[in-house]
């Protein structure tokens, strides 16, 4: 038996091959279809793992936006309350220096460390000592006085018993 029977065969000519040909449809349509639809399923694949890591990427903004939010609400509350009036200091005059005077005392005169005559006394000063006021007050003074052996004391002695003359 053979594998080509003579009675089955016919014989086509070109024409015949591609109107055949073209009732089929070209092969190569198909091999494009079938690439297209790979390249599908890649790019499909590749969008859906590019995503997961796009979510995690998202929450890690959301997470850096929250957190800029509290630093400006922070910023605001601080520039509101104007910590800056709080640390200024209020302006006050310039002081002047006490005015210095010399005086002398009038009697032997009783060197006291407050103003008042049941403060202890420092040093009893003989008439005519000379001594520098430093502070004056209504009834006492502040003064400074050297004695004979150049010791210096400051206390208050009585306004009354002092002269600014010797």
């Amino acid at each position: 038996m053979s594998f080509f029977n003579e009675s089955n065969t016919t014989d086509f000519d070109d024409e015949d091959l591609f109107k055949a040909a073209e009732k089929k449809g070209p092969s190569w349509v198909n091999l494009i279809l079938i690439v297209l639809v790979v390249v599908m399923l890649i790019v499909t694949f590749w969008n859906v793992h590019g995503t997961r890591g796009l979510a995690g990427t998202v929450k890690n903004l959301r997470s850096d936006i929250a957190s800029l939010s509290d630093k400006v609400d922070s910023l605001d509350n601080f520039i509101n309350s104007k910590p800056w009036e709080e640390v200024t200091p209020p302006v006050t005059e310039p002081t002047i220096p006490p005015r210095v005077t010399e005086r002398y005392t009038t009697v032997n005169l009783n060197l006291r460390k407050g103003a008042g005559s049941t403060f202890e006394i420092l040093v009893v000063m003989p008439k005519g000592s000379k001594v520098t006021v430093l502070e004056e007050g209504a009834e006492w003074f502040k003064v400074r006085y050297t004695d004979k052996d150049a010791k210096v004391f400051e206390g208050y002695t009585a306004k009354q018993y002092l002269s600014e003359k010797p």
